[in-house]
C-alpha cells in the first residue's frame, strides 16, 4: 500500500490499490472518509499513540528521516488488521512545518500471530517442563539449557537454580566422558539409554541414574539439540541392595541349619529347603 497523508488536514489524499487488497475498501471509500480516516479505522489505543509520538517526531525530523510504526486497522470485515507503515515527509508548510507525508504500508497480521503464538507455544513448553514430575532437560547444540525441570535441579541438587542459557558442563563440570560421548552421538542423531548406571561426583558420593537421551528436532527436520530424561535411583538401589543381601541371609540360615525347613510360595510350591 502506497499513500500520501495530510497531516494538518487529517486526511489520506492519495491511495493507491493496494488499499483494498489490505484494508477491503476501495480507493473512492477511503477519500470520502476524510479526516476520519485514522479516528474511524485505526484503534483507539493506537491512535493516541499516533497523536502523541509520532506525528511529534516529524516535527524535528529531516526530510531524508524515515519514521517506523505498528498500528491495528479495521479491515471492512471488522477484523484487527496489524499494519507496519515506513513514512517520509513528502511537503512542507511555507513555514516548513510538515504538511504531508509519504508512506508505504504492509499487512504484517500472520507474521504478528504467529509470532505469538510461537511465544506461547514456548511459554507453554517452558511451565510444562519445569513443573513435570520426572528430570527433565532440554539443551541446544551447544549443549546449553534452554529448558529444565525442578525435579531436574532438585534431583541433582543443583546450587545455582537459573541455569537457562549455561552451558551442562560448566554446571555439572564432574560429568563423565562416557556420558559427554553419547550427547555428541545424539547430537549426531543417535539415541541412548541406560537402566542402571553410576554418576561418581567429585565429592565421592554416586548417584544411580535410570536415563535416556535423544535428539529433538527444528521445523526443517534439522537436529536442534538433545533431551535427557532422567530419574536419580540410588535410594531403589540401595533397598534393592539391602533386599538381596536379606535373602541371601535368610537362605544361608535355612541351609546351614539342623532342622528341617521348607518354604512355600502362595501357590504352595516348594520355593527353598535345607537337608535336615
Amino acid at each position: 500500500l502506497i499513500y500520501i497523508y495530510d497531516i494538518v488536514e487529517r486526511k489520506n489524499i492519495y491511495s493507491n490499490l493496494g488499499i483494498q487488497r489490505i484494508l477491503g475498501y476501495s480507493v473512492e471509500e477511503i477519500h470520502t472518509m476524510g479526516e476520519n480516516i485514522l479516528p474511524d479505522l485505526m484503534h483507539p489505543d493506537d491512535f493516541k499513540k499516533y497523536l502523541s509520538e509520532i506525528i511529534p517526531r516529524y516535527q524535528t525530523a529531516d526530510d531524508e528521516e524515515l519514521i517506523e510504526h505498528e498500528y491495528r486497522m479495521r479491515h471492512k470485515n471488522g477484523e484487527w488488521c496489524i499494519l507496519h507503515s515506513k513514512e517520509t515527509i513528502f511537503k512542507r508548510l511555507e513555514g516548513g512545518e510538515p504538511q504531508q507525508i509519504f508512506g508505504l504500508t504492509s499487512d504484517i497480521t500472520e507474521q504478528k500471530l504467529s509470532k505469538t503464538a510461537l511465544a506461547h507455544s514456548h511459554e507453554l513448553m517452558k511451565y510444562i517442563i519445569e513443573h513435570n514430575r520426572s528430570a527433565v532437560a532440554v539443551h541446544d547444540m551447544d549443549m546449553n539449557y534452554i529448558y529444565v525441570s525442578q525435579r531436574y535441579l532438585k534431583d541433582y541438587n543443583v546450587k545455582e537454580k537459573d541455569v537457562i542459557g549455561k552451558n551442562h558442563y560448566d554446571v555439572f563440570p564432574d560429568l563423565p566422558q562416557k556420558w559427554r560421548d553419547v550427547h555428541q552421538k545424539v547430537l549426531a542423531g543417535e539415541i541412548f539409554s541406560e537402566e542402571d548406571d553410576a554418576y561418581e561426583r567429585e565429592d565421592g558420593s554416586v548417584d544411580w541414574t535410570r536415563w535416556e537421551c535423544r535428539p529433538w528436532y527444528e521445523e526443517e527436520g534439522t537436529i536442534g539439540g538433545l533431551i535427557v530424561y532422567t530419574e536419580v535411583i540410588t535410594e531403589q538401589k540401595q533397598i534393592l541392595e539391602a533386599l538381596s543381601k536379606e535373602k541371601e541371609f535368610s537362605e544361608k540360615i535355612i541351609k546351614t541349619s539342623s532342622a528341617a525347613i521348607v518354604g512355600l510360595d502362595l501357590n504352595h510350591r516348594i520355593k527353598i529347603f535345607n537337608k535336615g
